[in-house]
């Protein structure tokens, strides 16, 4: 049996294809890291005992300072109701990839996944929208993580949505076949309210998935429209 670190954030993406790896020796990973989602590290609890898979959620909250106070969603900057470069965190899924990493060479793992799909990397302002999820990225990425540890080390592979041709419907759908309406009880809000706002950029971008993949959005919204 493949043994494989999930990162997950508690959101759609990730904890659908943790589903999806469900057949691996597996290990689901958050972190807070200082984000104003901080309610989305509860969903991964629920994913990971209905999966009954262990979960592990690493304090990096210290990190928020080094991301600037500009950042939507570790900063001053209010929340957007659609992309804005500010929404991006700097370099978060190397950060996140790198502890995995050192997890995955010091444990003997197979594989590192992450919940990027083909929908992240749109080009947006003459720009991918988020580089780091970009399979050019997860690659190089690889390639530094095999470069910078011994020759006698089993090697990570890196694997993810974007890596295989499948987008954030896509995930849906075949998330829904595993985790059931588990999968309704994920968090995409970039806010902690007390329902997801339904107007953030992530909020958008997850109902018009569900719209697309033609599976009910059974999600609670403070705002239900588009």
């Amino acid at each position: 049996m493949k043994k494989t670190i999930v990162l997950v954030s508690g959101g759609l993406d990730s904890c659908c294809f943790a589903a999806m790896k469900k057949d691996d020796d597996l290990l689901l990973l958050g972190f807070n890291y200082g984000q104003k989602g901080i309610r989305e590290l509860d969903s991964i609890k629920l994913v990971a005992d209905y999966l009954h898979k262990p979960y592990k959620v690493i304090d990096l909250s210290s990190v928020k300072d080094i991301f600037g106070q500009t950042n939507q969603l570790t900063g001053l900057t209010p929340v957007m109701p659609h992309y804005e470069e500010s929404v991006v965190v700097p370099l978060r899924n190397a950060l996140f990839l790198q502890v995995a990493m050192i997890m995955g060479y010091s444990s003997g793992y197979d594989y590192v996944a992450l919940g990027s799909h083909v929908d992240d990397i749109k080009v947006q302002n003459q720009d991918i929208s988020y580089p780091d999820c970009s399979p050019e990225f997860l690659q190089a990425f690889e390639q530094a993580m095999i470069k910078g540890t011994l020759k006698s080390d089993k090697k990570i592979t890196i694997i993810a949505p974007a890596l295989m041709g499948l987008s954030k419907s896509d995930i849906i759908t075949q998330g829904l076949s595993i985790l059931g309406n588990v999968m309704y009880e994920t968090w995409s809000c970039y806010l902690s309210g007390e329902k997801h706002c339904g107007i953030c950029e992530s909020c958008v971008n997850r109902k018009q998935a569900f719209i697309k993949a033609g599976v009910p959005d059974l999600t609670v919204y403070q705002t239900q429209q588009l």
